[in-house]
């Protein structure tokens, strides 16, 4: 009983991280000094006490550490066992890390590393659940029980974390149908077994989707700027649910290179590239530079952002009109306009510099010379933290209204299978050597020769990622996923075979025959197709309300065939099902699309779409 008691103590002075003298160990037995020095001696014995330090004092035993830590919270944990750590991490040189054990299964619970000192990779879970040790690539067995050590250091993480679980969370903002997508990868069979926590602005927390999910935090108002571009509310809206991961989703601040280091700054795992490299490749201007360097061919432009309106006409001039402003941290065609003469230039100056910031929070832009007659054609790329890249084919996105895509394919009808073999691993090799990490866009035009030439690239998925997943077999999410908690690419580039035809109509809640007015609203019937071939995101169900504050994308369909005149067949089956009423939609449009000459025969380029679209809303 009395060496029950002093163990008490001592366990409360190890989580608090301090020596403990003998007057506490009599007061806390009530037992005359000389037999609290028996209890001293047994407990030093047992290596649960070190032998007195110079001012009498007992410094607490690795071992009595150890089973103190592993009864108490994660937050006392972290607080007694860091500095530990820190100290262990530097003097071994390797990675060390602090487990619970239980099943015969390591539970990760915080971790250090000799190159970073101080900066823990793992945080606090949710509750009692584990984690997984995903930023070891070796380990020491600090803290380990002694059947345990020899076969850690032996084997190192790998084996062990194949059996445990993660307790990251996703943080997901802007499309809520980004959010039910990823915690669905979460929650697959896939060994990732992901807690999810979601964001959702004041417009959105009265969605059903949101039921789905673990936890749920309110943020700000309406408004994007009050809400999914507040980068410290969504930091603290990780760290106060106990997330380890943040992935940004693909809008608002997913290509936000300083919210990417706030997230490292805090201890979070930012599910994308690295700062640096969203800062190179996201920054437009700057990765026009950069790609150029290593070998790929790039479009007339400038060289650096075009920051007034005098800038950009000096640069407008050198590479001859037509030009395209372009925002530097943008994407989606936020922030672009097309200047077909020097007196319209001031206004469309204006009006992108606007969007931009509104958009991204950066309203900068960058200039370059507008391709007419040209085809949107994106390459998919993914990297891991290894030096391996590969490309999972192209998309063509060439189908668009104001720069805003309407329906996308994989792979592109226009692109030929010689200019596909030169470029294709062009890019993966480039990306490579560039050294990004994650998922990625590399954004080409292809002009009428057939030549493809690099735009942009986008650092992060794409809304249109979902033609290539399904032509693939390759979960883009999951993978994301993986190389995040720094695994390997699942397959090399030998390994990925795209084969079949994939279609997307993006269909948003506005409306054609009004110029596209936006048509908010509270969806009153909603109903999809389903079967082989037919997918549909979508974060939405019956009786859900669109808010007026947001893109306006209801849902995506998107289409699977053994060719591409197999996949427009069930494009057009398909879109004569979907059902949706209390809203005004796009559908019929998409409907007059998959019968549209143009279309149909592949021979279309970015004009195409707005060129015919008073053919093809002429019959509503």
């Amino acid at each position: 009983m009395h060496l029950e008691r002093l163990i008490s103590l001592l366990e409360i002075t190890a989580v608090a991280g301090r020596p403990v003298s003998v007057l506490e160990m009599q007061k806390a037995t009530d037992l005359p000094k000389p037999t609290c020095y028996r209890l001293i001696k047994t407990l030093v014995d047992r290596k649960l006490l070190d032998q007195p330090s110079d001012d009498g004092n007992f410094v607490i035993g690795e071992r009595l550490i150890r089973i103190a830590l592993l009864g108490k919270s994660d937050a006392d944990v972290r607080r007694c066992a860091a500095p530990l750590l820190r100290t262990a991490a530097t003097n071994f040189k390797e990675t060390v890390f602090l487990a619970r054990f239980r099943d015969s299964k390591i539970e990760i619970i915080h971790v250090e590393t000799p190159d970073d000192p101080g900066r823990a990779f793992i945080h606090p879970g949710l509750g009692e659940r584990p984690m997984h040790a995903c930023s070891c690539s070796k380990a020491i067995a600090a803290f380990a029980e002694p059947e345990f050590q020899e076969e850690i250091l032996s084997r190192g993480m790998k084996q062990y974390t194949e059996h445990t679980k993660i307790t990251a969370a996703e943080l997901r903002a802007e499309f809520a149908e980004i959010t039910k997508r990823g915690f669905a990868d979460c929650d697959q069979e896939i060994d990732l077994g992901i807690a999810s926590v979601a964001v959702a602005s004041a417009a959105d927390r009265d969605q059903a989707w949101l039921s789905d999910v673990d936890h749920v935090v309110g943020l700000g108002g309406s408004k994007p700027a009050e809400s999914y571009l507040d980068a410290a509310a969504l930091i603290e809206a990780a760290r106060h649910t106990g997330c380890s991961a943040v992935h940004p989703g693909w809008g608002f601040l997913s290509e936000n290179a300083a919210f990417a280091s706030r997230c490292e700054a805090a201890g979070l795992t930012f599910v994308g590239p690295s700062p640096e490299h969203m800062r190179r490749m996201g920054d437009k201007a700057v990765a026009r530079a950069t790609m150029a360097s290593l070998g790929m061919p790039i479009i007339p432009g400038s060289k650096e952002p075009v920051d007034t309106l005098e800038r950009a006409h000096e640069v407008a001039r050198e590479v001859g009109y037509p030009v395209l402003l372009k925002a530097v941290s943008g994407g989606g065609g936020r922030g672009m306009r097309g200047v077909d003469r020097p007196e319209d230039l001031a206004d469309a100056f204006a009006a992108a510099t606007a969007e931009a910031l509104s958009s991204f929070g950066d309203g900068r832009l960058y200039l370059e010379r507008r391709i007419v007659g040209g085809r949107h054609v994106e390459v998919q790329i993914i990297a891991d933290a290894y030096g391996h890249a590969v490309h999972l084919g192209e998309r063509e996105c060439s189908l668009q209204r104001r720069h805003q895509k309407v329906v996308e394919e994989a792979p592109s009808p226009g692109l030929s299978p010689s200019e596909r073999a030169r470029v294709l691993p062009l890019v993966a090799d480039v990306v490579a050597r560039a050294g990004y990490r994650n998922a990625g866009t590399v954004e080409m035009l292809l002009d009428a020769d057939g030549k493809l030439w690099f735009m942009e690239m986008n650092t992060r998925l794409q809304v249109e990622h979902p033609v290539t997943e399904q032509i693939t077999g390759i979960d883009l999410v999951e993978w994301q996923l993986r190389v995040a908690a720094r695994e390997p690419l699942p397959r090399d580039q030998d390994h990925i075979a795209p084969s079949g035809h994939a279609i997307e109509c993006r269909i948003n809640a506005e409306d054609p025959a009004d110029g596209f007015r936006p048509s908010p609203g509270r969806i009153t019937d909603l109903r999809f197709p389903e079967g082989d071939g037919i997918r549909v995101d979508t974060h939405l169900r019956g009786g859900d309300r669109i808010p007026p504050f947001y893109d306006s994308m209801v849902a995506k369909l998107i289409v699977t065939g053994t060719d591409r005149a197999d996949a427009i067949a069930r494009m057009r089956a398909a879109l004569d099902e979907v059902v949706i009423d209390g809203i005004t939609t796009n559908l019929d449009l998409h409907k007059r699309i998959a019968r549209w000459e143009a279309f149909v025969s592949g021979n279309y380029d970015t004009t195409s779409l707005e060129g015919a679209l008073d053919q093809l809303l002429g019959g509503a």
